[in-house]
C-alpha cells in the first residue's frame, strides 16, 4: 500500500538538503548540478571515506528527466567542485525515478557537508569498475547489496571478487532496494569469502534483517564460519536467550556465548552489527563483542566463557549467510530476509558514530530529520502510536498532511506538487521509525 506523505517544507531528503549551486564549474561537459547537504545535525564526529546513500527521494524529477536513462552521467564532487568523489552506481533508472548511489565522502563534525551531483552529459560513460569499487576503502573485505528485489544476485561490491554462491536464496523486496529473502530449512548463500582472521584480528559484519512472521526460532544463524570443531563462529538471532542478537564461538568444545540485551526478531527490518575486537588468546569479557540494533549499541551480556583459547578461523572456510552448522544446532537455517551485508576487517572504520551515522542514512523515517514530520501508515496498520509519537516529536517543525492509498510499495519518489513534496515510503517505515 502506498504511503503518501505530503510535506511543506524545503527539499529535504534522505539525510541531505538540496540545493542550487552558486561557485566555479568542475567540467563543462556536465550542463547541470545540484548542491547535496548533509546537515551537521546528522554527524556526530569526523568521518573519513563514509559511503552515504543516493536513492531516488534524494533529488527531484528534474534531475531524472535531464540525466541518462542509467545515470551514468552522475558525477560527485567535494564542496570545492574540483575533487571528484568515488560513487557506485547499485540502480540506475532515471526513466522510473529509480537510483541507488552508493558514494564516499568525507564527513566533518561542526557544520554542515556540501557535496555536489553533477549531470546532463550525453556524451559521458559510466565509471570504470576500478573507480566504483574504490567507493569501498581496504578495510571492506565484501559487500554484498541484493539489489533488483526480482532477480537475485550476489555480487560483491569490493575489488576482492567475493561474489555470492546463491543456494535457494530468492530474491524480495529489501531494506534499501532489493534483498534476499530465505525459507529457514535450506537457504543460504556461500559468501565464497575466506580468510586467515586470528583471534588478535579485529572485524565486524553488519546488515538489514527482517526475522520471519512470527519471529525466528532460537539459534537461527545469520552469519557462519565453520573449518572444524576448532575454529567455529558465528551470528545468530537467540540461542540461549530467544530473539537477542548472539554471538557463539567454539574451540575444542570449549564454548563462548555472549549476546546482546535487546531482542531482534520482530517481523520488522532491523540493522544489526557485530563488531570481534581482536582481544586475543586473553577474553576480555564484555570488550570482546560489541552489539549495535538499529544504529545503537546494545549492552553485551555474557552467557558463557569456558576455560580454552581463542582460535582463529579456518583459512579453507568460508563465510556462509543464512546456513546454520551441525555443532551449533539441527538445521537451524535463517527464516526471513536480508539487505546489505557488509565485512569489515580491522576496527578503525567501526566506532559508534559510524554505525549510528550508516543506520541514519539508510533508514528512511530516521533519515528525514527533524524539519520533516515523518508519519506514514499502511491501511492494515496505521501505527497509532507511532504516528503520535511522531508528531509529539516533530509539532512545530513542519506542517505534515498524510495520505494512505491502497497501493504499497518500495519505489521511492519525489514529485513537487502545489509547493508540496510527494514522498513514496516503504511500509515499515512507520514500524522503525
Amino acid at each position: 500500500m502506498k504511503k503518501l506523505v505530503f510535506l511543506m517544507a524545503l527539499i529535504v531528503t534522505g539525510l541531505f538538503l538540496v540545493q542550487t549551486v552558486e561557485a566555479a564549474w568542475w567540467n563543462s561537459s556536465w550542463e547541470k548540478r545540484i548542491n547535496i547537504t548533509i546537515p551537521n545535525s546528522k554527524i556526530d564526529t569526523d568521518l573519513t571515506n563514509f559511503p552515504i546513500l543516493i536513492n531516488g527521494s534524494t533529488v527531484n524529477s528534474s534531475v531524472f528527466s535531464s540525466s541518462k536513462s542509467d545515470l551514468s552521467d552522475w558525477r560527485f564532487t567535494a564542496a570545492d567542485q574540483s575533487t571528484e568523489l568515488n560513487h557506485e552506481i547499485v540502480i540506475g533508472d532515471a526513466n522510473n525515478e529509480e537510483a541507488e548511489v552508493w558514494v564516499k565522502v568525507n564527513l566533518s563534525d561542526g557544520q554542515d557537508n556540501i557535496i555536489t551531483l553533477y549531470y546532463n552529459n550525453s556524451g559521458a560513460s559510466e565509471p570504470s569498475s576500478a573507480f566504483q569499487q574504490n567507493t569501498w576503502n581496504g578495510n571492506y573485505a565484501g559487500v554484498w547489496h541484493y539489489p533488483d528485489g526480482s532477480s537475485l544476485n550476489a555480487d560483491d561490491s569490493t575489488s576482492n571478487s567475493n561474489t555470492g554462491s546463491i543456494q535457494g536464496a530468492t530474491a524480495t523486496t529489501g531494506q534499501i532496494d532489493g534483498g534476499s529473502t530465505f525459507d529457514g530449512n535450506n537457504d543460504y548463500i556461500d559468501s565464497n569469502y575466506a580468510n586467515t582472521l586470528t583471534s588478535s584480528d579485529a572485524f565486524s559484519w553488519s546488515l538489514w534483517l527482517k526475522t520471519a512472521s512470527g519471529g525466528a526460532s532460537n539459534g537461527d544463524q545469520i552469519i557462519q564460519n565453520f573449518a572444524d570443531a576448532n575454529a567455529e563462529w558465528g551470528i545468530l538471532v537467540g540461542y540461549s536467550t530467544s530473539g537477542r542478537l548472539a554471538w557463539v564461538a567454539e574451540d575444542g568444545g570449549n564454548w563462548h556465548e555472549y549476546q546482546s540485551s535487546d531482542t531482534i526478531n520482530d517481523d520488522n527490518w532491523r540493522h544489526v552489527a557485530v563488531v570481534f575486537h581482536g582481544t586475543g588468546n586473553n577474553k576480555a569479557g564484555t570488550s570482546t563483542v560489541t552489539f549495535y540494533i538499529d544504529g545503537q549499541q546494545s549492552t553485551t551480556d555474557i552467557i558463557r566463557e569456558e576455560s580454552g583459547t581463542w582460535t582463529g578461523i579456518g583459512d579453507s572456510a568460508t563465510w556462509k549467510i543464512a546456513q546454520e552448522t551441525s555443532n551449533f544446532g539441527s538445521d537451524d537455517y535463517f527464516d526471513g530476509e536480508m539487505d546489505e551485508i557488509r565485512f569489515i576487517e580491522g576496527d578503525s572504520l567501526i566506532t559508534t558514530n559510524w554505525i549510528s551515522t550508516e543506520y541514519n542514512n539508510q533508514n528512511f523515517c530516521i533519515a528525514l530529520g527533524g524539519m520533516l514530520c515523518c508519519l506514514c501508515c499502511c491501511i492494515s496498520n496505521l501505527c497509532l502510536s507511532c504516528f503520535a509519537a511522531c508528531l509529539a516529536n516533530t509539532l512545530g517543525d513542519a506542517v505534515c498532511f498524510v495520505l494512505v492509498s491502497s497501493n504499497c510499495s518500495l519505489n521511492n519518489f519525489l514529485a513537487l506538487f502545489s509547493g508540496m513534496l510527494c514522498f513514496n515510503l516503504p511500509c515499515n517505515c512507520c514500524l522503525n521509525a
